[in-house]
């Protein structure tokens, strides 16, 4: 028997309220075809799957490995020939409104 596992990560269906019914029908084969239905929030699985019929996984990191680290901050701006009082930021991902970026 095929496995078709579903991954909802977001709380809404779209920030245009437009485009709200457009993906509630683009998302009706999950309900006739999905086996098993993973969210890594509450609100995520019930926005998407419109029940509790999902299994909830939290996104699992280690946060200490992201903790500050004083020789790390060092190595990372004599690299990048920053200086001790330039401004440094750092990014890694898409900017989207979904992710909280203020420009």
């Amino acid at each position: 028997m095929k496995q078709l596992i579903v991954h909802s990560y977001a709380t809404v269906l779209s920030e245009n309220r437009w485009k709200v019914p457009r993906n509630r029908i683009f998302s009706l084969p999950i309900y006739f075809y999905s086996n098993q239905n993973i969210a890594v929030s509450n609100e995520a699985g019930q926005n998407l799957f419109l029940s509790h019929n999902f299994k909830f996984i939290p996104n699992a990191i280690d946060q200490s490995k992201f903790s500050f680290n004083e020789e790390i901050r060092c190595k990372v701006r004599q690299k990048l020939t920053v200086q001790d009082d330039d401004v440094l930021v750092g990014h890694v991902g898409r900017f989207a409104k979904q992710k909280n970026q203020y420009c």
